[in-house]
């Protein structure tokens, strides 16, 4: 589950166009897309859990 602060909770606009674009997409495009966001979150969360701990070292 992701939590975001209330500003955070509105994409800036570049995003929105982006958003916007993907419906365009074909379902194989949507899926192959949501996959690439879903990654990219992993990483970013995989790499603040790992400075985290390095930090408490």
């Amino acid at each position: 589950m992701l939590v975001f602060a209330e500003a955070e909770r509105n994409p800036d606009r570049e995003l929105q166009l982006l958003f916007e674009a993907v419906n365009q997409l074909t379902q194989e495009g949507k899926a192959a897309t949501k996959l690439l966001i879903k990654a990219l979150i992993l990483r970013h969360d995989a790499n603040r859990k790992a400075k985290k701990a390095e930090d408490q070292h």
